[in-house]
Order: structure tokens, then C-alpha cells, then sequence
């Protein structure tokens, strides 16, 4: 369905087709946009071995630099990778530490940590930091795996990124947002049921599911002299 096709539904299950004043687009968007964060968020705490808009990015490792930019699409974090060497099968999984477990200074250039066994931690939300440094620049020597954020829904032909017989979440749920701020109580219970079953399913479809594309990240230098 595109944003039409469900502002058609929404229209169709409330009853709003012939006032449309009563239910305005800005607000049908609103809420469309809010259950299409649902149904992804529902989608992610009930996943196994799968990842929703599951994505990996690559970037050039830079020597004696730790940190590196987060796509701008990454929604969570799930695996880190990294090859100091550049040889084809010199690849590590990296482990992550919470930056309050780190006991010795970062500030030292020693390394605790060795190639073999590297960390990695998150200074702010929008880089990831890794120890070892690196001795030398490797080109695509950093991969990280993660799960991207929706693109919310904005013009009229856009489509969710949910398979096609999910699409009705979203109208269905701006269409129960609109009966229960208008206290229509004879449809609530009727559109919350449908509802319902139709996230019920979500779940089970999507857990069957693997989805993997390429994206990139950015190195950032900080020169803290």
C-alpha cells in the first residue's frame, strides 16, 4: 500500500471519507508514522537470529585512530569486525565493553589490548571507538553489522518497508487512534481486535526472515592537543 492507498483505508474504516476535516492528513501521518515505529520496534524486541533492516558498513581503518562515525541510519548496534592486517581471512570479532569497565586510562598510549582480542566501546551515540589502534591504514579494515531506523512515510506514492500484508497496521492503528481520541467506542474493539491479530502475525512472519544490504561509515579524527 502507499501513503494514499492507506489514507484510502484509514478513510474507509472511519468513516471520515466524506469530512475529511474531521481527520486531517497532518495528523493521519502523524499517527501512521507512529505505528510504523511500532511495528518496527515489535518486530526487533521478537526477533532470534535475524535482523529488521538488517545492514553491514565498511570504512577504512586510519592509523593511530580510534574512533569512527555511525551511519546515520543505525538504529542498533550488533556485531563489530576488524582487520588489522587487510589479509583476507584476518578478520576479528571485536568485544564490547561498556566504557565504565575500561579500568586502565585511555589517555595512555600503551595498549592493554592486543589484535587478537580487540574491544570496542561507544563514546556518544553517534561513533564507535576501537582498542587496539590501528598501526597502519587498512582499507575496509572496519565492518559493523546493525539495524537501520525506518524512513518515515512523508509523500503520498512513499510505501512501508513492512512485507504487503502488514501494510494495514498502520492504517489500522491511525485508525484506532482517531476512534479513541473521538470516543467512538462501537468501532474500538473491533479495530483493536484486527489489529491485534495482525501484529500477532507480524511477529511469527517475520521471524522466518533475514534480511543483510551494504552501507558505510565515516573514520573521525580528534586531535585532543
Amino acid at each position: 500500500m502507499t501513503l494514499e492507498e492507506i489514507y484510502d483505508d484509514i478513510d474507509f474504516i472511519c468513516q471520515t471519507k466524506s469530512d475529511p476535516l474531521s481527520y486531517p492528513e497532518t495528523d493521519k501521518l502523524r499517527n501512521v508514522n507512529r505505528w510504523y515505529h511500532k511495528a518496527q520496534e515489535l518486530i526487533i524486541d521478537n526477533m532470534n537470529d535475524w535482523y529488521f533492516q538488517g545492514e553491514y558498513a565498511v570504512c577504512d581503518l586510519v592509523k593511530d585512530q580510534e574512533e569512527y562515525i555511525f551511519p546515520s541510519d543505525i538504529l542498533k548496534l550488533d556485531r563489530v569486525e576488524i582487520n588489522y592486517t587487510g589479509g583476507e581471512n584476518d578478520w576479528t570479532v571485536a568485544k564490547p565493553v561498556p566504557i565504565e569497565r575500561i579500568k586502565y586510562p585511555l589517555s595512555n598510549k600503551d595498549e592493554v589490548y592486543t589484535k587478537t582480542s580487540p574491544i570496542f566501546f561507544l563514546p556518544d551515540t553517534l561513533s564507535i571507538a576501537i582498542r587496539p589502534k590501528p598501526d597502519n591504514n587498512i582499507a575496509k579494515g572496519l565492518k559493523i553489522y546493525y539495524q537501520k531506523d525506518i524512513k518515515e512515510l512523508s509523500e503520498k506514492t512513499d510505501k512501508p518497508s513492512l512485507a504487503e500484508p502488514f501494510h494495514r497496521i498502520l492504517s489500522l492503528g491511525a485508525s484506532l487512534d482517531y476512534v479513541i481520541a473521538n470516543q467512538i467506542l462501537e468501532k474500538r474493539n473491533t479495530i483493536k481486535s484486527e489489529l491485534n491479530e495482525l501484529l500477532d502475525r507480524l511477529v511469527v512472519y517475520y521471524s522466518h526472515r533475514n534480511i543483510t544490504s551494504k552501507a558505510r561509515i565515516i573514520p573521525r579524527f580528534s586531535d585532543y592537543k
